[in-house]
Parts: C-alpha cells; sequence; structure tokens
C-alpha cells in the first residue's frame, strides 16, 4: 500500500501565535535535538495547522516548527484542518497527551488555564476541561478557584493572555 505524503507550507506562511501554544515553554533542547535529526535526514510526523479562510495558525507541533527553523529548511509537512484560532489552542490542549513529548504538569496548568479564560470553555466542568488537558478534575478545581481569586482582584483588561511570550525569541543557532 502506497503512503500519501503530507503537504508541505513555507514556514513563514504559518503564523505561530505563542498564546494557542498549549506547552508553557518550547524546550530548546528538543528543538535542537530535532533540528539535528532533521539534518541527518530525519522525517518527522506534519504538524498540525487550522485555516481560517485567509491564515494558517499553529495548532499542534511547535517543537518541529523550531527545529524546522533551526536547521533551515523552509517548508514543513503539514496537516490542514479548517478553523479558527480559537479551535486550534483548544486542538493544541489535547494535543500534546496523545503523542511526542510528553506535557510536564506547567504544560497542562497553561492548557487548563487557557481554556478557563475562555467565555465558553469555563462553563465546562472540571472533568471535561481534565479529560481535554490531560489533568486530573482536582487540578482543574484548584487552578479554576486560584483564576476566580485572581479575576475577583484585578481586571480581566490587566492580565496577559495565557501563554503571553515576548515577540522577540533568540533562535539558537545550528553549527555547520
Amino acid at each position: 500500500m502506497q503512503q500519501i505524503e503530507a503537504p508541505s507550507l513555507p514556514l513563514t506562511s504559518i503564523r505561530v501565535d505563542w498564546t494557542i501554544n498549549a506547552r508553557a515553554t518550547v524546550r530548546r533542547e528538543v528543538s535542537l535535538d530535532y533540528a539535528v535529526a532533521l539534518k541527518a535526514g530525519a522525517k518527522f510526523p506534519p504538524v498540525t495547522v487550522f485555516f481560517d479562510g485567509s491564515t494558517y495558525w499553529l495548532a499542534d507541533g511547535f517543537h518541529r516548527y523550531v527545529a524546522y527553523e533551526i536547521a533551515g529548511i523552509a517548508a514543513i509537512p503539514v496537516e490542514i484542518r479548517l478553523g479558527t484560532p480559537r479551535a486550534a489552542a483548544l486542538y493544541g490542549a489535547a494535543a500534546n497527551g496523545l503523542h511526542g513529548l510528553r506535557p510536564t504538569r506547567s504544560d497542562r496548568r497553561k492548557a487548563i488555564i487557557r481554556l478557563l479564560r475562555d467565555p465558553e470553555w469555563t462553563r465546562w466542568s472540571n472533568q471535561k476541561i481534565a479529560m481535554v488537558c490531560g489533568a486530573e478534575p482536582d487540578t482543574v478545581s484548584e487552578l479554576r478557584r486560584t483564576l476566580d481569586r485572581v479575576m475577583a482582584t484585578q481586571p480581566a483588561d490587566e492580565l496577559p493572555p495565557a501563554g503571553a511570550r515576548p515577540e522577540e525569541r533568540p533562535l539558537p543557532q545550528m553549527a555547520g
């Protein structure tokens, strides 16, 4: 049986919004290891992007995306789904528990907080949010209480978006 190769997109055509990334941080050593493997000819699964009619939003595969940048490879294999940046964020919250680099406690907390700060998703049960994020319902409950206390003392427009990162993120250079 012949396997169909995933389409590729130029890295520059994919919008990388760090508030969509369900990870607390991108671990540079992981992306560097992936970049070395790419330069040696390794093939990685496609990243997942959501297309909203005008923009491709990276939903899953942030470590791989950074690895392609570091390796100097201009295009990356993609799985394209239709949807908004919000749909991409929900997909990303669930995706990390299913494959690849296992999510850390901080990764799960960030994903939970992202869902709790959404007007619709915050109405979901602790059990449902826990299931999506690969966490325990007690963790969701604890974070919900903490977030409620913070929101009661600080206006929402003063809070940074969940997972906000500085725009400048220097990338390590690969030798050779």
